[in-house]
């Protein structure tokens, strides 16, 4: 996993960015909730490594496996479903926006997901997707 494109696009975030995606990571909005606890554990593994990532022994395949009590075929499909994460933050990220207000919109979208607000939700999260959202749509 040391050369894995995921490790490749983390060892490139500054650790702002990647206080920044411990947030979106933990916020689980973007990924199936089937697989959230494992995304999110992967995830604080190879944090543990943070930023150089270059740790042979902890970041190989099998390792994280021990690690997690996982087997080697269940931690390349989480990284493959983590690394889409970090990807999606990384677009967000590098648009026009504001990464705070992006993270403002996060927590709304966070809330109404979890007060079972579902229109509001889809409504905000089709805006935020296709890039239409300022900070108009927090105050929205």
């Amino acid at each position: 996993m040391l050369d894995s494109p995921l490790i490749e696009t983390l060892r490139q975030l500054t650790e702002s960015e990647l206080q920044q995606l411990d947030k979106f990571v933990h916020s689980r909005l973007f990924f199936h909730p089937d697989n959230a606890s494992g995304v999110v554990a992967l995830f604080e593994e190879l944090m543990k490594d943070a930023p150089q990532f270059d740790n042979i022994q902890k970041l190989n395949r099998k390792q994280l496996a021990e690690s997690l009590d996982k087997t080697p075929q269940y931690i390349a499909k989480t990284a493959s479903n983590l690394h889409a994460v970090v990807r999606r933050f990384v677009s967000w990220l590098f648009r026009d926006d504001a990464p705070t207000e992006f993270l403002d919109q996060l927590s709304l979208l966070k809330f109404y997901k979890d007060r079972a607000l579902p229109n509001r939700f889809e409504s905000l999260y089709e805006k935020v997707d296709k890039g239409e959202c300022s900070k108009k749509c927090v105050k929205e």
